[in-house]
């Protein structure tokens, strides 16, 4: 199925590893709401077999639409460039306000042609981008210091512990207070 579909992609995929790698950051979002599927599932046999089974093939198909959507609509070098300058930015800023202002100007585009090109490169909106950023860190600091949740929310940019929590969630499946309780139990273990 998989060779069907890239037989006319061929000069773009040298082999398998091309499709995933080049796909995985802008297919995370989808790909979480499937992992949760996954995760979540209570069916036995042979239900559970075909269950799994559509959910390796979603997987897949948003996978290759992922792959051909870049392939279909590549980005100028320039406008490649001018996202990576906002990713950039975010990343290292994820804990202020950042205006969209701000971010036009370091990507020299209007703000309509930066949240359009900024979707089709990531999949996802800036903010969304920006809360992801913040999770992640906030996942890390949650497991790995003795920081008390509104400390983290703070430190990723929440003024309000109970918005925190509730993004928290949203993105990640728990509530801080669990992981903290998980990584203080792996710490005691």
């Amino acid at each position: 199925m998989i060779e069907q579909c890239l037989s006319s992609y061929k000069n773009k995929v040298c082999n398998y590893e091309d499709l995933f790698f080049n796909t995985s950051i802008i297919i995370n979002k989808p790909l979480e709401r499937i992992a949760k599927d996954i995760l979540n599932c209570k069916m036995a046999s042979p239900a559970a077999e075909i269950f799994f089974e559509s959910k390796a093939k979603e997987w897949l198909s948003i996978t290759i639409d992922s792959f051909l959507n870049k392939y279909s609509n590549p980005l100028s070098i320039a406008d490649d460039e001018a996202l990576k300058n906002v990713t950039n930015y975010i990343d290292d800023h994820y804990a202020t306000s950042i205006s969209q202002d701000t971010l036009e100007k370091i990507s020299t585009m209007s703000g309509t042609k930066l949240k359009k090109l900024f979707k089709q490169k990531y999949q996802c909106t800036i903010t969304e981008y920006t809360q992801r950023r913040r999770m992640n860190m906030a996942e890390l600091l949650l497991l790995n210091s003795t920081l008390k949740i509104q400390d983290i929310a703070e430190a990723v940019g929440y003024s309000s512990h109970s918005k925190f929590s509730t993004c928290f969630k949203k993105y990640k499946g728990f509530y801080p207070k669990y992981i903290k309780k998980y990584a203080k139990n792996n710490l005691s273990d």
